[in-house]
């Protein structure tokens, strides 16, 4: 099965998403005070898939009889292994088997 966003998840199914909004906070967004750091990076996607993952991962533990899916990370692995060296690529697996483990 191929990898999906949490948002497309959510969208294509209502039950879930019934489910997620009864027992999760939304939190309040509304901006108090003027944001005095700005983002480290303008790459605000890495910052979602980030927070796809912590949220997976979340969901995994809390229900342990789901079926885990490949991660966004899986595809590069896979782009790599398909045009670099052997050591990069074996790094590379090296990388994503600590990942898994922690």
């Amino acid at each position: 099965m191929g990898t999906m966003s949490l948002t497309s998840f959510l969208e294509n199914n209502a039950d879930v998403r019934a489910q997620f909004l009864a027992h999760s906070t939304k939190p309040d967004f509304k901006l108090k005070s003027p944001i005095l750091a700005a983002p480290l990076i303008e790459s605000h996607g890495i910052v979602g898939t980030a927070f796809d993952y912590l949220l997976r991962f979340y969901m995994e533990k809390m229900n342990p009889d789901t079926e885990e899916q490949d991660w966004v990370a899986h595809r590069g692995l896979r782009m790599l292994l398909s045009h670099a060296n052997r050591k990069r690529a074996n790094h590379a697996i090296r990388i994503m088997i600590q990942a898994k483990e922690r």
